[in-house]
């Protein structure tokens, strides 16, 4: 079992529920996908995300991040890039 020094704990906040989970730090060279998934329903706003990274200990917080995007968070630096993908079924492509 990993020790919890090796993983960073995250937590969503929304109006009505808060979820958490943990996503191990990797070294740069690991090609995994370690993006984590949130489950949203069809809510559009988060109230908090909290980041609590293994190195310190120390915890960062977000507030009312836009739904249905992928985050890239880095410790120190916060939100450094975020990516919206398209919605499933808006294909609008006739071919």
């Amino acid at each position: 079992m990993q020790s919890d020094r090796h993983w960073s704990r995250v937590r969503v906040i929304t109006a009505n529920t808060f979820r958490w989970m943990k996503s191990i730090a990797a070294p740069a060279y690991v090609q995994s996908d370690l993006r984590l998934h949130f489950g949203l329903g069809k809510l559009d706003t988060v109230d908090l995300i909290e980041v609590k990274w293994p190195t310190t200990q120390s915890i960062e917080r977000f507030t009312q991040v836009k739904a249905n995007q992928i985050l890239t968070i880095r410790e120190g630096s916060g939100i450094v890039a975020s990516w919206k993908p398209p919605l499933l079924g808006t294909n609008k492509n006739p071919g």
